[in-house]
């Protein structure tokens, strides 16, 4: 099966390795991928056959306005914006012109502690039974916008950390494909 460009624009800040296992799983690839990660040895190397596209560590608002408005000239105005791993508020000026959804991987419907970096261990740390992950429009309220899927609630209890951060890892996919048959 051959992969398709899609009018996706994924943001990421560690690796970029999550993007590329989606585009793996769906077999559609990103028309532009944007980083504020400007460490390229850091880079998941399958990276380098896409657009990639760098932001300031800090970006500004100007800063994302003037990179979506130049895809935006490029590939139109209908932009699907996904976060995976991006350690940024978004500033309310980009959001109210720029719809963009969030994977947060801690079940944060049944856990709200777990809202903020590094969910998975927090999960761990307070030896929860269970975890997750849920899509979510992005506010500037951290992990706060509407929650528009949950993944099916996995057991965590008595894991190993690598464990869990697989799991987790993989039930993120799951629901990203969700997403994207959804909004087609």
């Amino acid at each position: 099966m051959s992969i398709k460009t899609y009018n996706w624009v994924p943001f990421f800040s560690h690796t970029g390795s999550e993007i590329c296992d989606l585009i793996d799983d769906l077999k559609h690839e990103p028309v532009a991928i944007i980083t504020n990660n400007n460490k390229v040895e850091k880079l998941d190397l399958r990276l380098l056959k896409y657009n990639i596209y760098f932001l300031p560590t800090r970006p500004t608002a100007k800063d994302y306005l003037d990179m979506l408005e130049f895809l935006n000239d490029i590939h139109g105005d209908e932009l699907k914006i996904t976060l995976h791993g991006f350690m940024r508020i978004i500033p309310d000026e980009v959001l109210e012109i720029y719809k963009m959804v969030n994977l947060h991987p801690g079940l944060i419907t049944k856990y709200p502690q777990l809202k903020g970096k590094d969910p998975q261990k927090k999960a761990f740390d307070l030896k929860l039974e269970s975890s997750g992950a849920v899509i979510h429009e992005v506010t500037n309220d951290l992990d706060g916008g509407e929650i528009l899927i949950v993944s099916d609630e996995i057991n965590i209890k008595n894991l190993e950390l690598d464990v869990v951060y697989n799991k987790i890892k993989e039930q993120s996919l799951v629901i990203w494909k969700q997403h994207f048959e959804e909004i087609g």
